[in-house]
């Protein structure tokens, strides 16, 4: 009878020792300090580029076509170049409120 309560102590403590050893082990992981490197994203490189400069009119085209013509494309480089910069806006903007919410 004593041989048998002691059998049953010593197999309590061992499941205890058991259980104690698996949760120090499972807390010890919580405390791990990983290193984190927090980087702002890089722009593409489509953004970086700079607005090429608008066209003149030659000295020798005085003629309202030619001027017409000029206007045009120079109308035409703006609005590429604008919504290149809108792009550039809305993808800092989302990518700044990104950042933040981490």
């Amino acid at each position: 009878m004593i041989n048998d309560q002691t059998q049953r102590r010593r197999s309590t403590m061992v499941f205890l020792g058991v259980v104690i050893l698996f949760l120090v082990a499972m807390c010890s992981g919580c405390t791990t300090v990983v290193p984190v490197k927090q980087e702002f994203p890089i722009a593409p490189a489509v953004l970086l580029e700079r607005c090429p400069d608008l066209l003149q009119v030659d000295d020798g085209k005085n003629s309202l076509r030619d001027m017409l013509k000029v206007v045009i494309q120079n109308y035409a480089l703006y609005y590429q170049c604008a919504e290149r910069t809108h792009g550039w806006q809305d993808w800092y903007t989302e990518q700044k409120r990104i950042y933040e919410t981490r």
